[in-house]
């Protein structure tokens, strides 16, 4: 499985791998990562310290799916992504970067929409 962003681009073979490359490459505090293969569906997450933006794409072209925090909280995060400008979201649709390694982990073993997350479709 491939896997761009702040780590560069690289092939994760292993689910070590990807934990690995996920803990372990950030600026700062933000990280950002593709994970996906071409034509296939797609997990970006972005994080900020503790907490992280998740969006799956299942196809080329859909809005896709963002993931549901707690929406109770209010406020905005800020994220990071490269080339582009910082963006942020509602906490409420903001998870602990916990949350979000444990979706990718469901993500590389399923290629397929994640049960970890509660999601709302755009």
């Amino acid at each position: 499985m491939t896997i761009s962003g702040t780590c560069g681009n690289q092939v994760i073979g292993t689910l070590n791998e990807l934990q690995q490359v996920l803990r372990e490459s950030r600026t700062g505090v933000f990280g950002e990562f593709w994970i996906g293969e071409k034509d296939q569906p797609t997990l970006a997450i972005h994080t900020n310290g503790d907490l992280a933006y998740l969006h799956y794409f299942p196809e080329h072209g859909h809005p896709g799916f963002q993931a549901v925090g707690d929406v109770n909280l209010e406020g905005e995060v800020l994220f990071k992504m490269a080339g582009q400008a910082d963006f942020t979201m509602r906490r409420a649709v903001v998870v602990s970067v916990d949350q979000a390694y444990q979706a990718a982990a469901e993500f590389f073993t399923s290629r397929s929409m994640l049960g970890c997350i509660k999601w709302s479709e755009l």
